[in-house]
């Protein structure tokens, strides 16, 4: 991944985390510009690289639309993943994902023991900006 692909693509996470942070949704003109950032940004790889980012993309969809399905995340989250994986391959769009859970894991229990009530929502963007910045060499 080049310096520019990561740049752009931590621009995009960390938008997303703070639309989320500060009004509770991440837009989908965000995800719009994501895929296709993410795509132009692949496209100079040729055939195999576009191929590569359609179907990180399906497995990302794949593996969170069951969770999606059980209310575990939001639609924008499975959204914010499938633009990432426009950037990532395979290998590094399925870590993304078990670390951003793992780090939204930690994130909830510390809510939970704040605020001593099992019930508890979190802003999923947070932790996939984490994860998508440590997957893909960018600087926090």
């Amino acid at each position: 991944m080049n310096v520019i692909s990561i740049l752009i693509l931590t621009c995009l996470v960390a938008i997303a985390a703070y639309t989320d942070l500060k009004f509770g949704k991440v837009y989908n003109a965000l995800i719009l510009v994501g895929l296709i950032s993410g795509m132009i940004l692949r496209f100079p790889g040729g055939e195999s690289d576009l191929r590569q980012a359609f179907m990180s993309i399906g497995i990302s969809v794949a593996l969170l639309l069951p969770i999606y399905l059980c209310k575990g995340i939001g639609a924008g989250d499975v959204k914010l993943f499938a633009a990432i994986a426009a950037f990532l391959n395979c290998t590094d769009m399925v870590q993304c994902i078990i670390l951003s859970f793992l780090i939204g894991g930690v994130i909830s229990i510390i809510f939970v023991v704040k605020n001593k009530s099992i019930k508890q929502t979190i802003h999923f963007a947070l932790p996939i900006f984490i994860s998508t910045v440590f997957i893909s060499g960018g600087v926090i």
